[in-house]
């Protein structure tokens, strides 16, 4: 959504303001920001050598100024200061006079190493990844994460430590242990599979629990693979509850030829990306390489937990499940649900074999979102 007032941002990016025109132009874009200082920058063309605008930086709704300026043509800066975490606005005012102003206001975090010594642990110069992600990073401490910077960046949350690669590591904080998708009190002892293991994250989440005395995890893809067996590793007493293999899990075994980029391992599919290095990926019968597992827990006594999050393989996992007559000896599920490559399907596909084997089915999933949804089944 462009954030404009009887205006048009044009393919190039720019909002031609006519003559006469007075009042707010350019609103927006209500960015989230953590406390810090800050500085956004407007670009404004104009042929007037006069004052053509009004810029200024507003949260609250627009009744409180942090900062303004009257300007001219050309890059204006205004650096503000947030004392809490705020919702902003950089708006562009008219004046009567004719000009353009560049839609994208870049905003950038002014900090130096002492500011960000406050909450960060530093061993060296501040890293652009940290300027860059200032604001998840403040959220993420403010919350309770401590942050190791040095050479490489390490976070530590609820007695676990991984390392820190990109901004997709720091969604998974929020929604792991602050949002708490796949936490569960359990009564008594489980077993733990997590399909769909991306760096680790939600494997030590599950090995950190304790009533869970293993956790199988899978994951197809070599480098999330391998931050996970980094991030494992990192945590030493959980490391011997956690089994990693190198595989997906789908309907049948097959070796795969895609592309995939090591920026981008939380929303890729088996079927890859559509740009990026090839790789050989290998998938295996869900069925076939969980039932051993399954029956070795139930042998001892122990309930079964599955985490599912595997972009759009869920649906051919449980169909070769329940062909197996698997679901009846699974006792929590914990899904997250993707519509990516079949249209016809939807969570009900999933839904239904669950409830055909006993289980109780929660179904979270946002209509405002008909392609993705969470899910949440038990054994009562």
């Amino acid at each position: 959504m462009k954030h404009v007032n009887n205006a048009v941002v044009g393919d190039d990016g720019w909002v031609d303001i006519a003559s006469e025109t007075r009042g707010c132009v350019v609103y927006g874009p209500y960015a989230e920001l953590a406390t810090g200082r800050f500085k956004v920058a407007f670009d404004i063309a104009a042929e007037a050598a006069n004052d053509v605008a009004r810029v200024d930086v507003v949260t609250d709704s627009g009744t409180t100024v942090l900062a303004e300026r009257v300007v001219q043509a050309g890059t204006t800066e205004l650096e503000f200061d947030l004392p809490g975490n705020s919702v902003v606005e950089f708006r562009v005012h008219a004046l009567g006079e004719p000009f353009r102003v560049a839609y994208e206001r870049p905003l950038s975090v002014v900090l130096d190493g002492a500011e960000a010594g406050r909450f960060l642990t530093l061993r060296g110069d501040l890293p652009e990844f940290v300027r860059r992600n200032y604001s998840a990073i403040r959220r993420l401490a403010d919350l309770g994460v401590d942050f190791d910077v040095g050479e490489t960046i390490t976070a530590t949350v609820q007695g676990i430590t991984c390392h820190v690669h990109s901004e997709e590591e720091l969604q998974l904080f929020t929604e792991l242990f602050f949002i708490n998708e796949y936490t569960f009190i359990s009564p008594v002892d489980c077993v733990a599979i997590d399909i769909g293991m991306n760096v680790g994250l939600t494997s030590l989440l599950l090995a950190n629990n304790p009533k869970v005395t293993a956790v199988h995890s899978f994951e197809p893809f070599a480098t999330p693979y391998a931050r996970a067996a980094a991030n494992i590793a990192m945590n030493p007493s959980l490391e011997p509850k956690i089994t990693a293999y190198p595989f997906g899990l789908a309907d049948r075994k097959e070796a795969l030829q895609v592309k995939v980029q090591d920026t981008n391992t939380v929303g890729v599919s088996i079927a890859g990306t559509s740009v990026g290095a090839e790789e050989t990926i290998h998938i295996a019968s869900a069925a076939e390489t969980l039932r051993p597992i399954i029956d070795s827990a139930k042998s001892a006594g122990q309930r079964v937990v599955v985490k599912v999050d595997c972009e759009g393989s869920e649906f051919a996992i449980f169909e070769d499940l329940e062909r197996a007559g698997l679901f009846q000896s699974i006792d929590v599920m914990m899904i997250e649900w993707h519509k990516w490559w079949d249209p016809a399907k939807t969570q009900a596909d999933l839904i239904r074999p669950m409830v055909k084997s006993g289980l109780f089915v929660f179904d979270r999933t946002n209509p405002d979102n008909p392609m993705a949804g969470s899910l949440y089944a038990v054994r009562l």
